[in-house]
């Protein structure tokens, strides 16, 4: 049975999951979460106690006090409306209440019987500042705007003659939490191959990006950048989301073929039910049974 996808296609490609992040789509931006990150907790409640210190000083006292009153009653009478359902919870918005797997559609847009039936492959790639200033420190500036050069080549290929629509399939960011602050940033690329991370890796934005670095490697020791790539074969990878957001593979997009003169190309989601068939458990979705491996249990909320 060909898997059932959850969302139609569309005529123009939707933003990948970074540049949502990006451009604050979701939550304060990319901007905000990094000078959130930045400096430490501590740091910011010293700097909200400074700030109400100096109201103090400048105000009378009820004056001064009523803006920090002010906000923390209106997020608490905010998350009470929302917990009440009187209020529409923005975090559960994007999430799809399904249990849902990403399946890479073929060339015309559709999804084969068979599960993880492409090959893809998957760059990460790393980068955090060493320095006490974080992210003000020296070079900084000049990496992150030749990331966003690069995410901006993968985003809008016509600009790239190394790459094509269909050579890089979405992106998302991660923050880690190792350290009180200034933590590492990860970007998970989806290629369809390393054929095509190859092209992008020796196109412009990326080789004018890659030899600043070089350039300049000695004056930065301070900056430390990583990346691994994994080519996976089909059949070795799967996925499975429940009452999820589209992330990661989920998040990524497809090119499909117009299969009439008259017809204008589509993009095309991943996601497809995953609630029967082949698609319930993790060895069917890597096409190694038929997807009943869970069944002895009988716990099958989806049966």
């Amino acid at each position: 049975m060909e898997p059932v996808g959850l969302f139609k296609p569309t005529t123009t490609r939707p933003l990948s999951q970074l540049s949502r992040k990006a451009l604050g789509k979701e939550g304060s931006g990319a901007f905000g979460v990094t000078i959130r990150d930045n400096f430490h907790l501590s740091t910011w409640l010293l700097l909200g106690a400074c700030m109400q210190s100096l109201l103090i000083l400048l105000l009378p006292s009820r004056f001064a006090l009523a803006p920090a009153f002010l906000i923390i009653s209106c997020r608490l009478l905010d998350t009470a409306f929302m917990t009440a359902s009187l209020k529409k919870n923005p975090l559960i918005e994007e999430s799809i209440p399904w249990k849902f797997s990403a399946q890479i559609p073929d060339a015309q847009g559709g999804h084969s019987k068979e599960p993880s039936s492409s090959d893809v492959c998957v760059f990460l790639l790393g980068g955090r500042s060493n320095h006490p200033l974080g992210m003000f420190a020296p070079g900084m500036k000049e990496l992150g705007n030749f990331f966003s050069d690069m995410v901006d080549d993968l985003e809008n290929t016509p600009r790239n003659t190394a790459l094509t629509p269909t050579s890089v399939l979405g992106a998302s960011s991660w923050l880690s939490t190792d350290r009180p602050a200034t933590n590492e940033v990860t970007t998970i690329f989806y290629f369809r191959s390393f054929a095509h991370l190859h092209k992008f890796a020796h196109s412009p934005s990326h080789r004018k990006g890659w030899t600043w670095w070089n350039a300049n490697l000695a004056k930065q020791p301070h900056i430390g950048i990583m990346h691994e790539l994994y080519q996976v074969s089909k059949s070795n990878w799967e996925s499975i989301y429940v009452n999820y957001h589209p992330t990661g593979l989920a998040a990524t997009t497809y090119l499909a073929k117009p299969t009439a003169a008259d017809e204008k190309p589509t993009w095309v989601s991943p996601i497809v039910d995953a609630k029967k068939g082949r698609l319930r458990s993790s060895a069917g979705r890597m096409a190694r049974d038929i997807g009943d491996g869970n069944e002895k249990y009988r716990d099958d909320p989806y049966a």
